[in-house]
């Protein structure tokens, strides 16, 4: 009778104690009031918004020729949970590979995250493999927007903007242009 006792204060307490999930929006993630300290988030896509970015998307002016191909994961880092963005890319100039993060890609993101403004535009962590070395402290954002297709456009296309703050005499560290369409393939 002791140990069934003890069984059941011992589940009791531990339930109690025990860290619970909660599922939210995605576009909460950095907007709750408070985060309880007891509680585990889950960041989710619930309405698939990151869907539509999904894919490999194309640019080429020229000489420059960019792939960047989109994909959705869920991230479990800092106690929660988050679906988010990351992509792969190719970029060539003048028929030369610059970068291939599809043939040397660690576990390092180049391009990750999930932060939305608004249904259609996103903000994510930008890191190009860049032999000019930048700051980290004021890092790249690449702001990206699913425009959707209209009378004149057949395919679905992405404006990418990057923005990164100069100082001084600092010079621009990124080969890939900042403001770019790119086109859904």
């Amino acid at each position: 009778m002791k140990n069934i006792i003890f069984t059941i204060l011992t589940l009791i307490t531990i339930s109690t104690f025990a860290q619970q999930d909660v599922t939210v929006s995605i576009h909460q993630n950095g907007w709750l009031e408070e985060e309880e300290d007891n509680l585990s988030y889950y960041y989710k896509d619930l309405n698939n918004d990151l869907d539509k970015f999904l894919g490999t998307w194309e640019y080429t002016d020229g000489n420059k020729e960019l792939f960047v191909t989109f994909f959705k994961e869920t991230d479990y880092s800092c106690g929660n949970a988050q679906d988010e963005l990351y992509a792969k890319f190719t970029y060539t100039e003048n028929s030369t590979l610059v970068y291939d993060t599809f043939a040397n890609y660690d576990s390092h993101k180049k391009i990750n995250g999930a932060v939305f403004d608004g249904v259609n535009k996103m903000e994510l962590f930008y890191d190009e493999p860049s032999i000019i070395p930048y700051r980290t402290v004021n890092p790249p954002i690449l702001k990206i927007e699913f425009l959707t297709p209209g009378n004149l456009s057949v395919q679905p296309q992405l404006k990418w903007d990057l923005e990164y703050n100069t100082h001084g005499n600092e010079v621009w560290p990124f080969r890939i242009p900042k403001n770019l369409i790119l086109i859904k393939q």
